[in-house]
């Protein structure tokens, strides 16, 4: 429980971080501006978008690894490749997706 409390507050942290350093390169004015002559139809699409692409990533790996053996959701497959995606923004060579590998091995264990 305490592991979480800790995940969660150091997520709201990167998250605020990040707004702050948006806001503080471009200035306020211009951030809100910009959100504000954003077109609404284009966002919307683009968020459907990346949620149909999250999906069938997800259904690719589940295909994949069902085909070798291990029985794992899609909904936890979908989540081990969005940790991975996550981890590759920070990592150099798409070091990111060996990451999924770790999840699907505690997962097999």
């Amino acid at each position: 429980m305490k592991n979480r409390y800790l995940t969660n507050l150091l997520r709201l942290g990167l998250g605020l971080i990040l707004v702050y350093i948006l806001v503080s390169l471009i200035g306020m004015k211009e951030t809100f501006l910009t959100l504000k002559t954003a077109n609404l139809y284009l966002v919307c699409l683009s968020v459907c978008f990346s949620l149909i692409l999250i999906f069938v990533s997800g259904l690719n790996l589940k295909i994949l690894i069902t085909a070798i053996g291990l029985n794992v959701p899609l909904l936890r497959v979908t989540r081990y490749l969005l940790y991975a995606w996550t981890a590759r923004i920070f990592l150099p060579a798409n070091l990111g997706e060996l990451s999924v590998l770790y999840f699907l091995n505690r997962e097999g264990s």
